[in-house]
């Protein structure tokens, strides 16, 4: 199709994996965690929006990959697809948490008004971002995977530890 409109075809990949899929997805899970989520009375401490964001990065992975899974018509190709789809899994789950963090920081940490409608903006575009990458690079730099997993160990501890100071201070 990118051909044919006399766009290149690295332009066209881009335009496919940066803003038809990842943006199309990421802001499906945005508003479930915006619309839904944010507006629940339970969503009362910092790390409830990071659970949250990591269930439907979750959610939404597995809703993905029965798609792709069921699209295999043999037994050996199924478990074949089941190996390939954990990378992408895992990346969901990652930018999920990455969206929760900085919901979590517009809810929680910021009573600036600029700063708050800043993480909101951030809480999408970070996301889109990053999963764009991973659409476009995963073929050159399976290591980006790894650094998913570790970026959201990482974002999991630090709000772990601020949450633990808190309790300990009262």
């Amino acid at each position: 199709l990118g051909p044919l409109f006399g766009i290149d075809p690295e332009g066209f990949g881009a335009y496919q994996m940066f803003f038809r899929a990842a943006y199309l997805e990421e802001s499906l899970k945005f508003a479930f965690l915006i619309y839904f989520c944010a507006r629940l009375k339970d969503l009362d401490e910092p790390m409830d929006p990071i659970v949250y964001g990591a269930a439907l990065g979750l959610g939404y992975a597995g809703y993905e990959n029965i798609g792709y899974i069921f699209s295999v018509d043999d037994y050996a190709g199924m478990w074949e697809m089941v190996v390939t789809r954990v990378f992408p899994t895992f990346m969901h789950l990652g930018v999920g948490v990455i969206m929760g963090a900085l919901i979590s920081m517009n809810l929680f940490r910021q009573f600036d008004e600029f700063k708050r409608r800043l993480y909101v903006v951030l809480a999408l575009m970070v996301p889109v971002v990053l999963h764009g990458l991973y659409n476009h690079f995963i073929v050159e730099f399976a290591m980006l995977v790894l650094l998913f997993l570790i970026l959201t160990i990482a974002i999991l501890y630090y709000h772990r530890r601020e949450q633990n100071k808190k309790i300990i201070e009262k």
